[in-house]
């Protein structure tokens, strides 16, 4: 598959939501035909269902959770930090070691404050502190991405993730007003216009 735009592109993304919406989008390129949608989705939904459960049971490696930011000013320049250069700050509270811009810095949410923690950072990360809201947010705007052509919302999935109600309602016959559609009208006018000059006939 070749990939453009979406979360499992992006470098900011969690190992864990690039390789849950990679999964999903290799269940839906099973789909030969228009009536093999239903089941690829079932599929590409079930893949979701299983890495909120691994999350909710601690069977994500912390590793697959870490975020890589690039830092894009001087520390002191950032009016409202982002949550890439909050990290770059505790660096250079802890260690000395400053992030200058265009350097990465990686980083993980935690619940409470501070609501990261630097990967590099001294302190040991427990796997029950992480900010698990947070990441199940990130991996429903990630699945919205593959489900969102099928009626399927980001708000949608996380209800669903945060409620535990996933239940896949599918209607393949929804119109979704921010995809142009595609007609051909120059096939039909040269088509027209052939039938007109006698190339084609019946």
């Amino acid at each position: 598959m070749k990939i453009r735009g979406i979360e499992a592109r992006r470098r900011d993304t969690p190992p864990w939501v690039a390789k849950t919406q990679t999964k999903m989008l290799t269940c839906l390129s099973r789909a030969g035909t228009v009536n093999d949608l239903p089941a690829c989705l079932q599929s590409a939904f079930k893949v979701f269902q299983e890495a909120l459960a691994d999350l909710r049971s601690g069977h994500v490696p912390l590793e697959e959770l870490v975020i890589t930011s690039r830092i894009s000013h001087e520390l002191e320049a950032y009016c409202s930090p982002t949550p890439g250069a909050r990290a770059a700050m505790q660096v250079l509270e802890k260690t000395g070691k400053r992030a200058k811009p265009g350097q990465k810095v990686r980083f993980v949410f935690m619940r409470g404050d501070p609501d990261v923690r630097a990967w590099e950072s001294t302190e040991r990360i427990e796997l029950d502190e992480i900010d698990s809201v947070k990441y199940i947010e990130l991996l429903a705007r990630a699945a919205s991405s593959v489900l969102h052509p099928f009626g399927i919302s980001d708000a949608d999935l996380k209800r669903w993730a945060h409620t535990s109600t996933l239940e896949l309602r599918l209607d393949l016959g929804i119109e979704v007003t921010d995809v142009r559609k595609i007609h051909h009208h120059d096939a039909v006018g040269r088509n027209a216009r052939a039938a007109l000059a006698g190339g084609i006939t019946g």
